[in-house]
């Protein structure tokens, strides 16, 4: 029986199915010894056919613990990596008060944690305070902070006063 013509049998053994980005599935196939499915591409991996002396090797491969993958048979694939988004995060330096309007990190993200991440990344030190969606890439920075900051300023986080219920 060659690689492609192997076909699991997941009602005999314990089975994983998993996407992983390209470029760990690419190192997985090129330390250890994968069936590749003919139609899908997507490979097989026995876990149970892996040494526990190899165990660190290809939890570097995959990059992640490989404790969640059992000992049976895992199916991978290459995940579609998900469009970036552009996004605005609102954010104060230590220095400045809470009355100072904050500044303005503009990037690309897969989410907002993604956007919060970049920001504390080229900040380490800054408060993250708003995140805004930026659904018009093309808007300038100056129409992004504008927007950006009328949302802040006029948020309802729950709770606040409604001035016009007490008068």
């Amino acid at each position: 029986m060659t690689k492609q013509d192997y076909v699991p049998r997941p009602q005999l053994c314990e089975a994983v199915a998993l996407g992983i980005p390209a470029h760990r599935l690419e190192a997985l196939q090129e330390h250890f010894e994968v069936y590749t499915s003919s139609d899908t591409k997507e490979i097989i991996l026995d876990m149970s056919a892996i040494g526990t002396e190899r165990m660190a090797e290809l939890e570097e491969a995959l990059g992640f613990d490989t404790a969640i993958l059992g000992s049976g048979l895992v199916n991978l694939w290459a995940e579609s990596p998900q469009p970036l988004q552009a996004y605005a995060v609102l954010y104060r330096d230590p220095e400045q008060s809470v009355l100072d309007p904050p500044a303005m990190f503009r990037c690309l993200a897969e989410d907002g944690d993604h956007a919060e991440e970049q920001c504390l990344f080229d900040n380490p030190d800054a408060d993250v305070v708003w995140l805004v969606d930026v659904h018009d890439p093309a808007m300038s920075d100056l129409e992004v902070i504008e927007h950006a900051l009328m949302m802040y300023y006029t948020a309802d986080i729950g709770g606040g006063l409604d001035v016009a219920a007490n008068q």
